[in-house]
């Protein structure tokens, strides 16, 4: 099989299986996954090039995966996310653009008020992108990351020290363990916030190969991350500001919660769709 044959079955495949506004992107980063070369090195290749034995089993291993949806970044095992090339598979939660979005959110207004961190917590903290990501921008800040997986966690590790960035993981259930000993001032988090009737919706990719424990929430007690985090925000002398992604559907849950609390500032942002999805809140 050649390299045009190859990059032919792949762009008529991928969009069979997989939405994606651009199929090219997806075709180059599998090729050069298959055949373990650079973008540049797979940039000189020509359409001629003839797949040896083990790239052809390669090849079919991963025609394989995608029919069976498994998701492309899963396939890869890694994914990017801001100036990084973050390890990822089924432990922990694919990264997503919204999440770079909230990233970026937290630098900006913190900037905007001149402020640094002095140490950072990041609840449920998976592949450790957000931590990781803290880490880079405030590198003088302390940075800690938290999640129920030991699977996580490990993998969170492995991502900070590819980059050679301090920053620390710690296991815990944070809706039965305590976290206040990270005397953190600021806060920032994804947690799991789908709503289980919301499963019915999504795409069979995500559902049947991203972690349960990290997508979803019961449908009786959507913001039962955001109030034990947001409690725990306010009864935290040291804490300053909290920034989370959210579900839109909380929205009004989230105000009305946030209500309940007196002598702070509270805004909504949305994302690059134009729907809400980050709540930060000033004391």
């Amino acid at each position: 099989m050649t390299l045009g044959e190859a990059k032919k079955i792949l762009n008529e495949f991928i969009p069979k299986y997989y939405y994606s506004d651009s199929v090219e992107p997806l075709v180059r980063d599998l090729l050069m996954y298959i055949l373990d070369i650079s973008k540049i090195e797979y940039l000189c290749l020509t359409s001629n090039y003839i797949l040896t034995n083990d790239e052809l089993l390669k090849f079919e291993d991963v025609i394989k995966q995608l029919k069976d949806e498994k998701p492309i970044q899963y396939i890869l095992g890694e994914v990017d996310f801001l100036d990084f090339k973050f390890q990822v598979n089924e432990n922990v939660l694919i990264p997503r653009p919204e999440t770079e979005q909230l990233v970026l959110l937290a630098k900006k207004i913190l900037d905007s008020d001149s402020y640094v961190p002095n140490t950072i917590v990041d609840i449920g903290t998976g592949s450790g992108c957000i931590a990781i990501a803290m880490k880079k921008l405030f590198p003088k800040s302390n940075v800690f990351g938290i999640d129920i997986s030991k699977a996580a966690i490990d993998l969170a590790q492995n991502n900070a020290h590819k980059y050679e960035l301090n920053v620390e993981f710690y296991q815990l259930d944070i809706l039965k363990d305590d976290f206040n000993l990270f005397n953190y001032d600021v806060l920032i988090s994804n947690p799991p916030y789908v709503l289980e009737y919301e499963k019915n919706e999504m795409n069979d990719n995500v559902t049947r190969w991203e972690p349960h424990l990290a997508l979803f929430v019961p449908n009786d007690d959507p913001i039962i991350f955001y109030k034990k985090l947001i409690t725990n925000f306010f009864e935290n002398r040291m804490s300053k500001f909290a920034f989370f992604e959210i579900n839109p559907l909380s929205y009004n849950l989230l105000v009305d919660f946030l209500n309940s609390y007196s002598l702070f500032s509270y805004s909504f942002f949305n994302d690059y769709k134009g729907e809400i999805r980050y709540l930060v809140i000033k004391k």
